[in-house]
């Protein structure tokens, strides 16, 4: 019988720190961008932020579909999750979710939940007992920050700059840096259309202070992909070693339509019930294993 865990690859890319789906348009590191900003209009006026909460109204708009390309860059490069690459479809209605992303689909309405691995010819029925709202506000937040402006006056230095063709770009540093460092902790990054307030792609880079052993250390200094990043503290134990590692997580919106008349897929279009009460798979899928949580 399959679990949830068995469809851990929709909730991590929910997530995402690519959180874990992630990037496309990375233009360098964050700080090739901030060179870039220099020469910005505005800088910690508040312009950005108002900017901001604008964008956030967008999607509140229903019924939305976006189709979005995500992909990772870590800096250096040690691990999968470094260069992961995916593309999503959602679409949101007032009764109706729909996700999909790597093979995977995620369909929700009131009262069922039903996730299909279609790698694995699986479909796993849920009952619903979280509120379609609550589903949208978790999917949106993978592409936004708290937009309170005074939460983010305080959080974030802010810059933004008019680029060609009616696009607006906005650069959100955090004020909190690495101890030791100059390295901000997070950076966003937020290209739309300055007339429709519409996101062209959302940047988001973090930065984390990670324990490395002494080896690492020393064989890595003279690597320009660490320049920088390589940190030495002592302690009364002895010296300890760290790695400030990068990851930027970028959304890129391909296509964003409204007033669609239903969802790219409905949970009919996947499961049915049969003259027991029981749900099966519909034509089409009948070699899927279906089961029911519930």
């Amino acid at each position: 019988m399959l679990c949830k865990k068995s469809f851990n690859n929709i909730s991590t890319m929910r997530r995402f720190d690519l959180k874990k789906c992630l990037l496309l348009f990375m233009v360098g590191t964050v700080f090739n961008l901030a060179n870039v900003y220099a020469q910005s209009k505005d800088t910690d006026s508040g312009f950005a932020f108002q900017e901001f909460s604008k964008l956030g109204q967008l999607y509140r708009r229903l019924p939305v579909q976006l189709d979005i390309s995500i992909r990772n860059q870590g800096t250096p490069l040690n691990t999968a999750e470094d260069t992961m690459h995916t593309s999503m479809q959602l679409y949101y209605d007032k009764h109706g979710f729909f996700m999909s992303a790597e093979g995977m689909e995620e369909i929700l309405n009131d009262s069922l939940m039903v996730l299909v691995n279609h790698p694995a010819k699986q479909i796993v029925i849920y009952p619903n007992r979280q509120q379609l709202s609550q589903q949208m506000e978790k999917t949106i937040a993978l592409f936004s920050v708290d937009s309170s402006k005074i939460t983010m006056e305080k959080r974030y230095i802010s810059q933004w700059r008019d680029l060609e063709n009616d696009v607006r770009r906005i650069l959100l540093r955090s004020r909190e840096k690495i101890s030791g460092t100059d390295f901000s902790k997070e950076t966003i990054s937020i290209d739309y259309s300055a007339s429709s307030y519409q996101y062209l792609s959302f940047s988001q880079t973090k930065e984390q202070l990670l324990p490395v052993d002494a080896a690492v250390y020393a064989s890595k200094g003279t690597d320009p992909t660490y320049a920088g990043r390589l940190l030495a503290r002592s302690t009364q134990e002895g010296n300890l070693y760290f790695l400030v590692k990068e990851l930027t997580t970028t959304y890129k919106f391909e296509k964003i339509v409204y007033d669609i008349k239903k969802a790219p897929v409905l949970q009919q279009d996947r499961i049915v019930k049969n003259a027991d009460g029981n749900y099966e798979a519909t034509k089409g899928f009948e070699e899927y294993n279906v089961s029911q949580e519930f």
